[in-house]
């Protein structure tokens, strides 16, 4: 569905909980991005991107949660 498609709020509550699709999907692959990252043990900055990429994760998560609760 293209932007200029959306009319009703029905359609937008449909857009939303595609994006909240998308949102976990992206959480998904950092979680296998921190695994990854995870190998890489005792180097500072390898900590400070994984700590990063769990705050990013927690956030896509909670905007997937907020996105798919569309109803309200």
């Amino acid at each position: 569905m293209e932007l200029q498609d959306i009319k009703t709020i029905d359609d937008m509550k449909k857009q939303a909980e595609v994006y909240g699709v998308i949102a976990e999907q992206v959480a998904d692959n950092l979680q296998d991005l921190k695994k990854l990252v995870a190998k890489k043990k005792n180097i500072d900055i390898y900590n400070e991107l994984l700590d990063k990429l769990d705050k990013a994760q927690h956030e896509l998560y909670q905007a997937s949660i907020e996105l798919a609760n569309g109803e309200d």
